[in-house]
Parts: C-alpha cells; sequence; structure tokens
C-alpha cells in the first residue's frame, strides 16, 4: 500500500467468522460496521429468530492510521481487505449510511401501478431520500430494488409509491 487515506474499507474474512471478527473488532477499539438483518429460521422442533449478516463473509472497517489496517489483517479469520486492482478499495461514507438506512427501516406495502416493471426511479421521500432504485416485479407484487453497487449485493425493500419518482437524468 502506497499511500494511506483514512476511511471505510471492506474487510474478507472466512465463512460464519462476522460476528467473531466483529468482537475483535470492538476489543481493539476500532470502528466496524457489521449489518445484520433479522430472519426466521425453523427447524423441526423449534423457530428461532436470528440475526445473520447482509452481506455473508464482507465487514466494513473505518480506519484512521495505517497500523489500524495491519492490525485488522492480524485477527484470526480475515482474509484479505476488498482491493480495486492492487488498491484497498474505499466505500464513500453516504453508502455506509444508505446500507444503515435500509437495514435499519420497516418494510412498507407497495402499490405501484404506475410504474413499470424495469423502470429507474428516485426516492423523494421518506429514509431513503436520495438513493435510485429499479421497480421490479417478485411473486406477483411489486417491489422496487435498491441498487447499492457493492460487493455485488442488492437489497430487496418495499416502499410506498408516495416516495418514488422516476428517475431525472
Amino acid at each position: 500500500m502506497l499511500a494511506f487515506a483514512s476511511g471505510w474499507y471492506v474487510v474478507y474474512t472466512g465463512p460464519r467468522k462476522e460476528k467473531k471478527i466483529s468482537d475483535e473488532l470492538f476489543e481493539k477499539s476500532i470502528t466496524h460496521y457489521l449489518p445484520l438483518i433479522k430472519t426466521a429460521r425453523q427447524w423441526h422442533d423449534r423457530k428461532k429468530i436470528l440475526y445473520i449478516p447482509a452481506f455473508p463473509s464482507y465487514i466494513f472497517v473505518y480506519l484512521n492510521k495505517q497500523t489500524e489496517y495491519r492490525e485488522v489483517l492480524d485477527i484470526e479469520g480475515v482474509h484479505c481487505y476488498v482491493k480495486i486492482g492492487k488498491v484497498p478499495a474505499i466505500v464513500k461514507p453516504a453508502i455506509i449510511d444508505q446500507i444503515r438506512l435500509v437495514i435499519n427501516s420497516d418494510n412498507v406495502i407497495v402499490s405501484a401501478a404506475h410504474f413499470e416493471v424495469g423502470e429507474k426511479l428516485y426516492i423523494q421521500e421518506g429514509p431513503f431520500t436520495g438513493l435510485h432504485c429499479e421497480m421490479i416485479k417478485i411473486e406477483g407484487k411489486n417491489k422496487m430494488l435498491v441498487r447499492v453497487n457493492l460487493l455485488n449485493r442488492n437489497i430487496l425493500v418495499d416502499m410506498p409509491v408516495v416516495c418514488l419518482s422516476k428517475q431525472v437524468s
């Protein structure tokens, strides 16, 4: 790494190691974010609510100095930083904020009769104000897809039509 820049980095971890690594980052006082989503799992004898990583095998870390960069790599279960070419990728704080909004919000039922499937939209009201999205159709329900161009993941969010407008180019 040539020149260190403070910011949000993405760490690639071993499978199902995210929570353990998050705990260790907390102990080392390294700012990090592990987005968790609530899910219900059914076993033959019981049902349980679990919180699982929204981005399996990834954790976001905010690094202020190069020593922290190396400290994170020394944690057991951390494989590497996500890179663009040979340079570790830095995630814009706005993207982290958008992920937090999506993860922490409650879903709302959608009725989007006047938007076409595949249409690019803009969210003009509510907690997702400023995000761009695309209308999709899944299992007969209209939903919008908030595209977070990060880690090749898409996040599905139900959104009331009154919050949407056609995307202005």
